[in-house]
């Protein structure tokens, strides 16, 4: 476990390299990783989201597993999911599971399988990236193609006001704004209203945002393809890597604690306390150091998409 320690507000942060082919196996019992040898469908986790009932859910490139912490579950095509690449999962308060695919987005309400469609339905395009659902129980699709929302009855699609088609990322704050993450041309907040945009001259850190969360304080917190932006509303704070090679932040959560957690493709996970930055990688018994997504359960153990399985960090800290 790397530690480091930062003295300022907008600072380079340096960030160790972790090297392929690290020891995997790790003596820190606080860690448990979760194959297809357990019964995981493919050990790239591209998502991952966790019901009321403490079911963790994964989204995969060959389908959907569902572990109760004893059994595992696995959804595929065959059982009716509309693609086996899952990109995003959302849960709405009816416990139903939205899978964002590579063709399309799924409905699961624990027995029956609905699925929507460009063609067919009136999504704004079938390879989804990203789901929110707001306080009214509305859904909105990051595509490739712009956002949609879907009220269960109409679709509304959104994609001349976007600053760009393929959406990423997206969140929404406790005002009801929205905020779409967007490849290669920056932020997009919507107020339900008017349409306002960020990009690298206003303070983020680079145009391809692939992340977003929002913490107890309002701020909105942006991982891109290189650096970490934070937007308090007013000012701009940018945490960037000193190395040559950036790596993509591809997740953001925040703990009750309010520390930060970021998901990066090659260089494990960062937390960040306020003060200072962790590192996990393969050294500390972290499956991989490529990281897609990250879920906190009721007890506070993370979990940690890879691209060599699933990892569960039992930090005891809710």
């Amino acid at each position: 476990m790397k530690t480091l320690n930062l003295k300022s507000v907008t600072i380079l942060i340096v960030f160790c390299i972790t090297l392929y082919g690290c020891e995997k196996v790790s003596k820190d019992t606080r860690w448990k990783n979760y194959t297809t040898s357990y019964g995981l469908v493919s050990n790239y986790g591209n998502a991952i989201a966790i019901d009321d009932h403490d079911n963790v859910w994964i989204g995969t490139d060959e389908g959907v597993s569902k572990f109760d912490g004893k059994t595992w579950t696995n959804y595929t095509t065959k059982d009716g999911l509309a693609d086996n690449l899952v990109n995003a999962i959302a849960i709405d308060a009816q416990d139903n599971k939205w899978f964002g695919t590579g063709w399309g987005v799924s409905k699961f309400d624990g027995q029956t399988w609905t699925n929507y469609f460009f063609s067919n339905d009136g999504l704004a395009g079938n390879w989804v990236y990203a789901i929110a659902i707001d306080k009214e129980g509305n859904k909105w699709f990051g595509t490739s193609s712009g956002v949609s929302k879907f009220n269960e009855t109409s679709w509304t699609n959104y994609t001349d006001s976007l600053v760009s088609y393929g959406v990423l990322a997206i969140a929404i704050d406790t005002q009801g704004n929205k905020w779409f993450g967007t490849s290669l041309k920056g932020v997009s907040k919507f107020d339900n209203t008017t349409w306002t945009t960020y990009t690298t001259k206003n303070g983020l850190a680079d145009d391809n945002v692939r992340a977003i969360t929002i913490d107890k304080e309002g701020s909105k917190w942006f991982g891109t393809y290189c650096g970490i932006s934070k937007f308090d509303d007013k000012e701009w704070t940018t945490y960037k890597n000193s190395i040559l090679e950036c790596y993509w932040i591809l997740s953001i959560v925040v703990d009750v604690q309010d520390n930060k957690w970021f998901a990066s493709d090659g260089d494990g996970v960062y937390k960040f306390d306020g003060t200072t930055w962790t590192t996990y990688t393969t050294k500390d018994g972290l499956a991989s150091d490529e990281v897609y997504a990250i879920a906190i359960d009721k007890e506070g153990n993370k979990w940690f998409g890879t691209s060599g399985g699933v990892s569960k960090l039992s930090d005891g800290s809710k």
